[in-house]
């Protein structure tokens, strides 16, 4: 958590969006982000297909 609010806050300072992917199922991991601020954006429908064509 605090690597994420190190990279937030030096982003504000320089840029207007910051991006990242997480599988949707990944609950995990989509917990910190939404924790810090972060909203979904859109979805990848091709995510899961083209991981599963990378094994």
């Amino acid at each position: 958590m605090l690597l994420i609010a190190a990279v937030t806050a030096y982003a504000e300072t320089c840029v207007d969006d910051v991006g990242l992917s997480v599988e949707a199922a990944n609950h995990g991991a989509i917990r910190p982000y939404e924790a810090a601020g972060f909203v979904p954006y859109g979805i990848e429908p091709r995510a899961e297909h083209r991981r599963r064509l990378l094994r």
